[in-house]
């Protein structure tokens, strides 16, 4: 009997990867009984041309842009940080289409997408929005949503997520750089980011901290 342990089902059949996330399955392959999943091959041709129309889309929302800012005017700093936005996000919806992602992970990284297209808007157009808003209240949601998980999931939170947490507690201390470099005049969000990020931290040390000892040995090699 093969099992996926990552998406917990159990498989028969001769499969060298899960029809679901293709990644590798333990236990040996049955010989006798067919496979209840359908073969590997349709899956990763449906992947495959989901991915192919994800970078269409994108890649045809970059050359209308362009179209219509030659054709209309339109201010080519704005237009430039759209199309490097709509690039951004298309890569990763094809990451996330080619690696089969997983919903609850699909929902953490979105998070980074928005903070990385955010900041390509601040690096092109300066809008101070940004920094002052945008950044903290994603980085705030992130860290939101990553408490729900650890009140819903407990320590398998942990065990599925930790990666995640910690790049979040490190990504709310960060906007506290746009403070001495003037980038955030109202500092109000900023600071409340920081303190988020430090609560969360506080409390993972008191309520898990053997569980991220381990893990933090685990996923960063310490």
């Amino acid at each position: 009997m093969l099992k996926c342990e990552a998406c917990g089902v159990e498989l028969t059949g001769n499969l060298r990867r899960c029809p679901l996330c293709q990644g590798t399955l333990d236990g040996g392959p049955d010989d006798v009984v067919p496979s209840p999943l359908p073969s590997q091959r349709v899956f990763l041709q449906s992947r495959r041309l989901a991915a192919q129309i994800v970078t269409f889309a994108a890649g045809l929302l970059v050359i209308l842009g362009v179209f219509f800012m030659v054709l209309f005017d339109w201010p080519w700093r704005i237009v430039l940080a759209c199309c490097l936005s709509v690039a951004v996000t298309g890569l990763y919806a094809v990451n996330a289409i080619r690696q089969a992602v997983g919903p609850l992970r699909l929902l953490l990284r979105a998070f980074y997408v928005v903070e990385l297209a955010a900041l390509i808007w601040f690096a092109v157009l300066g809008s101070r929005i940004v920094t002052m808003f945008v950044i903290p209240i994603t980085t705030m949601a992130a860290i939101g949503t990553g408490a729900i998980l650890m009140m819903v999931l407990g320590t398998e939170a942990l065990d599925r997520f930790f990666k995640y947490f910690v790049f979040n507690i490190v990504f709310a201390l960060l906007p506290l750089v746009f403070l001495p470099l003037g980038w955030a005049p109202w500092r109000l969000l900023v600071m409340v980011s920081a303190l988020v990020g430090v609560l969360f931290a506080f409390a993972l040390a008191v309520f898990a901290h053997r569980q991220v000892r381990r893990e933090f040995g685990k996923q960063f090699g310490a």
